[in-house]
């Protein structure tokens, strides 16, 4: 199994990411760690925006699928702190093709 350090979230160009990620747990089942997250918040649009980056926050992969690509996590959450209220970011890549056997 891979523990990346730094992942692309969504978005090709980038718009939102995982850096200095530090995996304190990694099994079959979920995987869960510290890190700095980045996402352009698109204001006043994307293009014109910067990454706004959140340090030492914490990921959770979880509900691992069987893929042709091999037993991959669907779902992510990041926990962060913006403007001292703790955030929540979450994806599910469950419909996304390559999770199709």
């Amino acid at each position: 199994m891979v523990e990346p350090k730094n992942f692309v979230i969504s978005c090709a160009d980038g718009n939102t990411m995982l850096t200095k990620t530090r995996w304190i747990r990694w099994n079959r089942g979920d995987a869960m760690g510290t890190t700095d997250f980045a996402i352009n918040l698109c204001n006043p649009s994307c293009f014109a925006s910067k990454m706004s980056l959140f340090p030492q926050g914490t990921v959770v992969l979880s509900r691992p699928m069987k893929t042709q690509h091999g037993v991959l996590f669907s779902e992510l959450v990041v926990r962060y702190r913006a403007d001292g209220k703790l955030s929540k970011f979450s994806m599910s890549w469950n419909g996304d093709p390559a999770f199709r056997r």
